[in-house]
């Protein structure tokens, strides 16, 4: 059975390439739901697609969530034969490992009436990792940090904890942009002598600060309510406001587009009594620029407004 790795690509003739599978049975794989439906832009890619015998996989999406709306009875004497679109070393190197777990997963659709099983977990894990290095590959160095912010987000809010069999092969590692990042700028660096300061400077960075109980900004109130200002200067960075950014830029999706829009937790700058509570802290609102550079601008500006101030005033 042909198991087709979908891209979209703009000079490619799909009606040739997918004419000859359709009307059998083919499993077609897209590495997330965005290109899934920018795909479906071509008739026959939406006429394949119908076809009750085809079956859709997501890399980025949990096996169960997608295999359970479709109607699958799988005969385990069927062999998956890999098409791609694109010749992907990465692809060719797990590919043995992805089709073996994935037809075992395949198996246990029907059998096995759960949300996640541990051959499910080995084939989400072994996806997220294959989906990871492709766009570590795609970005490159200069969105590595941002692609590892997005990552790291992902990991946090994803429900799906469970872990793959112990000894389950997973694929290689991504390539460590960032780590070249860091080896670089160590080599750069330049040690400064330590100035003796009579106040330690401690800065609380923080997505969002929100009202209604909301813990994280509970716990940030405390301290910097409770922190001894003989001791301390006190600062508070809240990279909300540091630029609104699109949607297809790998980065974390915590921000506040409007100031008229609220949300069931009401952001800082969203809520004006929230605002004027936080004010009595000495709070100092900091500006944002909204030019494509203003991400490192506005940071260049917080850190230097945090190495020249002298004050116990809380800075944002």
């Amino acid at each position: 059975m042909p198991l087709i790795f979908m891209e979209p690509l703009q000079k490619i003739d799909y009606e040739s390439f997918l004419n000859p599978y359709q009307g059998h049975q083919a499993i077609f794989v897209f590495e997330t739901a965005s290109m899934f439906f920018q795909l479906l832009q071509w008739d026959v890619v939406v006429k394949v697609l119908e076809d009750p015998q085809a079956i859709i996989y997501i890399l980025e999406i949990y096996p169960e969530e997608q295999f359970k709306f479709q109607s699958i009875k799988w005969d385990q004497s069927k062999s998956l034969k890999p098409i791609l679109m694109v010749d992907r070393p990465m692809l060719r190197e797990i590919m043995p490992t992805l089709v073996d777990v994935l037809q075992k997963n395949l198996c246990e659709v029907e059998k096995i009436n759960k949300n996640e099983t541990a051959i499910s977990n080995w084939l989400y894990s072994l996806s997220q990792r294959l989906f990871f290095r492709i766009q570590a590959e795609r970005y490159g160095e200069s969105r590595c940090l941002a692609l590892n912010l997005k990552q790291g987000m992902k990991k946090w809010h994803d429900p799906h904890k469970g872990l793959p069999p112990s000894q389950a092969y997973l694929g290689h590692l991504p390539t460590d942009f960032f780590r070249k990042l860091v080896e670089v700028a160590t080599e750069k660096r330049i040690a400064k002598s330590l100035k003796h300061r009579p106040k330690i400077r401690i800065a609380h960075v923080v997505a969002q600060i929100v009202d209604g109980g909301h813990a994280p900004s509970e716990l940030v109130k405390i301290l910097l309510e409770y922190s001894d200002r003989s001791l301390f200067d006190r600062f508070l960075i809240i990279t909300e406001q540091l630029i609104y950014y699109p949607l297809e830029y790998p980065i974390a999706p915590h921000n506040s587009e409007s100031s008229d829009y609220v949300d069931l937790a009401c952001s800082l700058f969203s809520n004006k009594e929230l605002y004027k509570g936080w004010s009595k802290h000495a709070l100092k609102q900091f500006e944002k620029d909204v030019d494509e550079k203003a991400y490192v601008k506005n940071f260049e500006q917080i850190l230097k407004q945090i190495y020249d101030r002298k004050s116990n005033e809380i800075n944002i």
